[in-house]
């Protein structure tokens, strides 16, 4: 299970093979160790040495956040051994062609996963018309496998195609919360402070599968280096945005799950969910990621690390 404390003046502690949250006194949460796959604290909490070094033995991520979702890092046992990896991981960062071919990868299966949601979401809803922004996407994709690209001109060719994709999202929305494209740092509406938290949320995961998997998550090959960032874990978020976040987005909107009151404005101008609704993200986030109850859900979990194995079989042994 996941452990998600957000609760301010939260301490962790442990009691024997226990992890217990406390506040004031009040215990709030009593686990043991052994269901925990990974901690996730928001904001000031606390988390004692005794408490660390247990879930480090037994191998739980540790996972720290500002109170409004950015990654500070997280804490961790020993890391796995395969320098092997690592070191295939290096060489092919060295090589540009692999490098080339990997970022056009991406590229093509990022746009081909918007043109696939804007083509589901106008067979259900003919009011809508996406035509030109759909044939836009497959021209560009088609484009894709006749010239080569630099780095530079791949991240044109996607930021081009996102700013008309997410034009088309703002019409799928059936909820009026001031979405007129995407924005960041801070998000200054509640359409995009969701987009951002469950970016920022994804981004963590894959990068702890990454580092426990024996990659370096920090470089990336079709994210340029810079210091601090994940560019790995960036490169592998890009075929899931429209899939599973953006998707989803839409349904949490459109179902009313978060309205207008569920979020809060700061002097920055920046959007957030307040703090009763930052709970209810974390129970809508796990159904979506693992624990869901429906019929024919998706794992996403699993499918990452099925993805990161792929990538480690691409890298190590050249498999497709």
């Amino acid at each position: 299970m996941m452990l998600y404390v957000c609760e301010q003046g939260t301490m962790l502690r442990k009691s024997g093979q226990r992890i217990i949250a406390a506040r004031d006194r009040k215990v709030l949460q009593d686990i043991p160790v052994e269901r925990l796959d990974r901690v996730w604290l928001y904001g000031n909490v606390q988390l004692t040495s005794q408490a660390a070094a247990l879930l480090m033995e037994v191998g739980v991520d540790v996972v720290f956040l500002s109170y409004r979702g950015k990654m500070r890092g997280h804490l961790r046992g020993m890391i796995s051994k395969n320098i092997f990896l690592r070191l295939a991981q290096y060489k092919k960062w060295q090589n540009r062609e692999f490098k080339r071919d990997f970022a056009c990868s991406v590229v093509k299966r990022k746009l081909g996963n918007m043109r696939i949601l804007l083509l589901r979401f106008q067979r259900n809803h003919p009011e809508v018309d996406f035509s030109e922004t759909i044939d836009m996407l497959a021209d560009k994709t088609y484009q894709l496998d006749k010239k080569e690209y630099t780095a530079n001109q791949l991240m044109g060719v996607e930021g081009s195609c996102s700013r008309l994709y997410f034009q088309a999202f703002a019409k799928m929305l059936r909820q009026d919360l001031g979405f007129a494209g995407r924005n960041r740092r801070p998000p200054k509406d509640p359409v995009n402070a969701l987009l951002s938290l469950l970016y920022t949320m994804l981004s963590s995961e894959i990068a702890c599968v990454l580092e426990a998997s024996s990659f370096d998550p920090y470089l990336g090959f079709y994210h340029g280096l810079r210091y601090g960032r994940v560019s790995l874990a960036l490169d592998i978020v890009e075929e899931f945005r429209q899939p599973l976040v953006d998707n989803y987005i839409i349904t949490l909107v459109n179902k009313r799950v978060f309205q207008e009151g569920d979020f809060y404005r700061l002097k920055d101008r920046g959007m957030y969910l307040n703090k009763e609704s930052f709970k209810k993200f974390f129970e809508h986030y796990e159904k979506k990621m693992h624990h869901s109850k429906e019929e024919n859900s998706v794992n996403w979990r699993n499918i990452i690390i099925k993805q990161v194995k792929q990538l480690e079989e691409h890298v190590m042994n050249d498999v497709p």
